[in-house]
């Protein structure tokens, strides 16, 4: 491909560019219409890099004298050259068919030197030089022909395309169905029909009267025994205990306190025999029942007693004083009784 022309009064020029090669994207910059489904024209900008391999030729100007073919190189020993180049460009191109289009388009190569024009160096404004064609022509669009060429594609008809499909919004509504079935479920868990703060599902005792203290079953909590009147306790009262605990009540300090006094008064040794209920195994209950009796050593042991005057004995679930098929008889033999030795 020959371009030349003339640079001075002195010398003119020809290079022939012998091949190039770049790689370009392509972007439209039409395909977007908010009144029309399809395009016929579409515009389109082009930029790259690539390198080209070229020849210059000076004569003087006029036509007279001889050709000088310029050397490129150290020393001038090279006839061609291969430098790097820029390809800009901007172009329309008009449907033809789904995947034909004519082609009208404009592109600017800037080249990455001076010496494309082959002058000498007393010459050179030592800028970079830069060379341009247009152009005509059919584009093929290659491809599985079931899906459309993008040349064509309007983002917003496709949208509205898939917004439309029918089994979208079968999937819409089948997600609006397990949405509501989700917070149907979570308003069943919140349910709480006898308004004692336990939710249905978990109640174990629905229909519980209104003002009823239960526990987290939903089941009424077991009435606080009578305060013993300080005037008389004896020390060797009962005390009770909470489900699957060893805990003291608060209740049993009176006792435990009176207890106390009377051992650090008048000496002796008491026997501290623990009970439990008939939840759980033989051998579990008689661990819970000695942990209990126990219970009952250790404070009256901080609160002055010697140790050696408290036996303690893990009695499980022997020897009842209620049933143990109700809650109320359960309650009462979940003890510890104190008996002098």
């Amino acid at each position: 491909v020959p371009v030349g022309g003339v640079q001075t009064d002195i010398y003119g020029f020809e290079t022939d560019i012998n091949w190039s090669a770049d790689i370009r994207g392509v972007v439209n910059v039409a395909t977007v219409d908010f009144l029309r489904r399809e395009n016929s024209v579409n515009f389109f900008v082009t930029a790259g890099y690539g390198l080209v391999n070229y020849s210059a030729t000076r004569n003087p100007a006029g036509g007279g004298g001889e050709e000088f073919v310029y050397k490129y190189g150290d020393g001038g020993v090279d006839d061609n050259k291969t430098q790097p180049y820029v390809p800009i460009g901007a172009g329309v191109k008009f449907r033809v068919s789904d995947r034909v289009s004519f082609n009208l388009g404009y592109t600017v190569h800037f080249v990455d030197t001076d010496d494309f024009n082959g002058l000498p160096d007393e010459l050179k404004n030592y800028t970079k030089d830069k060379f341009a064609y247009g152009y005509g022509g059919l584009e093929f669009s290659l491809g599985s022909s079931a899906k459309p060429s993008l040349d064509w594609v309007n983002p917003l008809a496709l949208m509205y395309d898939e917004l439309k499909d029918p089994s979208l919004r079968q999937e819409v509504e089948a997600l609006k169905n397990r949405v509501a079935n989700v917070e149907k479920s979570i308003e069943d868990l919140k349910k709480d029909s006898d308004g004692d703060g336990v939710s249905d599902q978990f109640d174990k005792c629905p229909g519980t009267p209104a003002g009823t203290a239960v526990d987290g079953s939903g089941c009424p909590l077991p009435k606080a025994p009578e305060p013993v009147a300080a005037s008389s306790v004896t020390g060797f009262e009962t005390i009770q205990f909470e489900f699957n605990s060893s805990v003291l009540k608060t209740e049993a300090y009176p006792t435990l306190d009176k207890l106390s006094s009377v051992l650090r008064e008048n000496g002796g040794k008491v026997t501290a025999n623990g009970y439990a209920s008939s939840e759980g195994t033989a051998a579990y209950n008689v661990k819970l029942s000695k942990d209990r009796a126990n219970s009952v050593k250790t404070y009256l042991v901080n609160s002055g007693v010697s140790a050696s005057q408290v036996v303690t004995k893990g009695n499980g679930e022997a020897n009842p004083i209620a049933s143990n098929d109700t809650e109320e008889g359960r309650i009462q033999n979940r003890r510890v009784e104190t008996t002098r030795n």
